[in-house]
């Protein structure tokens, strides 16, 4: 099951949960505080997210560098750095990442954001080759001009050729709540 889907499962669940307790409470079966459910839930789903990411280490990118910051900004950028694979995992805040100035080994060098609140910006070179996927529960996803708003969205785009390209990078965003983009720049 991808991590959308157990998102959405969990989600759903949550849903049906705090609607029977809604139900229950306008039949006058029950007295609980539905608004304080909802809260004790959403941290409970938080924390579990939290949980399930130490867990799950990383372990798709061995080598990459990892960054983990729950609340504030992530930039990366500028003239001359090398670009090797990048494992960031957002709390609530942006995180910018700009390969225009970056060195790029050949090969296929991943990157991926992963958060629950906030925008994630990344400018990519005019002539690299790119595969991007995003997805966001709340928000907008833009791959390389390729624009999708609303619940549960998520797209792919990808360079023509990049399977071929001796030099590539493939991106992975996903947010709960707000808007993804990856775009040329210039």
């Amino acid at each position: 099951m991808s991590r959308r889907d157990r998102g959405l499962v969990i989600l759903g669940a949550f849903i049906v949960v705090w609607g029977i307790i809604a139900w229950l409470n306008a039949l006058g079966l029950t007295d609980i505080d539905v608004c304080g459910l909802f809260w004790a839930i959403a941290l409970i789903a938080i924390g579990g997210s939290f949980i399930w990411g130490a867990v799950r280490g990383g372990g798709e990118l061995p080598a990459a560098l990892r960054k983990d910051k729950y609340l504030g900004d992530i930039r990366m950028g500028g003239e001359g750095w090398e670009l090797r694979d990048i494992d960031i995992q957002m709390g609530v805040g942006d995180t910018r990442l700009d390969l225009v100035g970056a060195r790029i080994p050949p090969g296929e060098t991943s990157i991926r954001v992963s958060g629950w609140v906030g925008t994630v910006r990344i400018w990519v070179p005019p002539d690299l080759a790119v595969r991007a996927q995003g997805g966001t529960w709340v928000g907008t996803v833009n791959m390389l001009g390729n624009r999708r708003e609303g619940l549960f969205r998520e797209f792919t785009a990808s360079s023509p050729g990049y399977d071929d390209a001796e030099t590539k990078v493939r991106i992975v965003a996903e947010q709960i709540i707000g808007d993804i983009r990856v775009m040329r720049a210039g």
